[in-house]
């Protein structure tokens, strides 16, 4: 196994951890030092490594509710993100981010001021996330850098920041997608069967084209008429305000149907969930 689809696998195994409600200790050899006093928007988890205490990771929470990772997330208008000059993201996306920062631990601190004041302390950051949890690690992670850069807008991410994502949606335009993908530090991680990368991307592997047509046999195919006229409403308006997306460069693996036994109008939903979920935790071991 080479070394990136080693730490592919350590990062989804915290992924997996927190998604479950980070119940119990985390895997070995990470231990908590900020988690959120309850559950709730922006959930996210820090840890430190025991054996490298500089060393920290950031996991954010993928969504619980996947209508939220296409059918609602507002990506009808753009607005500027200031940590990189000259890209736009999604309004819904940006929320994300903030909800993220504001959430607090029972000492009632916020997660974004605890993270602020670990980044010119810290060697090495970890950060990652599966669905809309790898969508919010790909703004955090020039947050990060911002910091660090004496509070100016970044062209590149520090060699100390490390950030792996699974299964995100494309929620900046060209230019932020192209920030990413010149960074040799950050990686993302799709089933080429998942619905929810191909989101809102309208060309390439992963696009709303090849969303409507997932599922082949013995899943069900193609996506339900009532579903896609959601999604043709959001394109709708994406288009009339001249927003545009663009998904990152990705590592992929396939994931095969299986065939849904729910009620028809319910197969399609679960195929989705099948591939955003158990796809994954199959294919990284955990």
């Amino acid at each position: 196994m080479s070394n990136a689809n080693l730490n592919a696998k350590l990062a989804y195994g915290l992924c997996s951890w927190v998604d479950d409600g980070a119940n119990g200790n985390p895997p070995s050899p990470w231990q908590t030092v900020w988690q959120p006093s309850k559950p709730g928007a922006g959930y996210s988890v820090i840890l430190q490594n025991s054996s490298q205490p500089t060393t920290y990771a950031v996991v954010v929470q993928g969504t619980k509710n996947l209508g939220d990772a296409i059918f609602d997330m507002e990506v009808e208008h753009q607005t500027p993100y200031p940590y990189v000059n000259g890209t736009n993201v999604a309004v819904g996306a940006l929320d994300d981010l903030k909800k993220v920062f504001n959430i607090q631990n029972s000492a009632q601190q916020t997660m974004g001021d605890f993270l602020q004041s670990l980044v010119l302390s810290a060697n090495q950051f970890w950060v990652t996330g599966h669905s809309l949890g790898g969508a919010t690690t790909g703004l955090l992670v020039p947050w990060i850098a911002y910091v660090l850069n004496g509070q100016k807008p970044v062209t590149a991410l520090p060699a100390n920041i490390t950030a792996i994502t699974f299964a995100a949606p494309a929620i900046g335009d060209t230019n932020f997608a192209n920030f990413l993908n010149n960074q040799s530090n950050y990686s993302a991680n799709c089933n080429v069967n998942d619905a929810v990368p191909h989101a809102w991307c309208l060309t390439g592997q992963f696009s709303i084209p090849k969303l409507y047509q997932l599922f082949s046999s013995p899943g069900p195919s193609p996506m339900p008429q009532d579903l896609q006229q959601i999604i043709e409403g959001k394109i709708n308006k994406m288009q009339k305000n001249g927003v545009s997306y663009q998904q990152t460069n990705v590592m992929t693996f396939t994931f095969p149907s299986k065939p849904e036994t729910e009620p028809p109008d319910k197969q399609w939903l679960a195929e989705m969930s099948y591939q955003h979920n158990v796809a994954y935790s199959t294919y990284f071991g955990n």
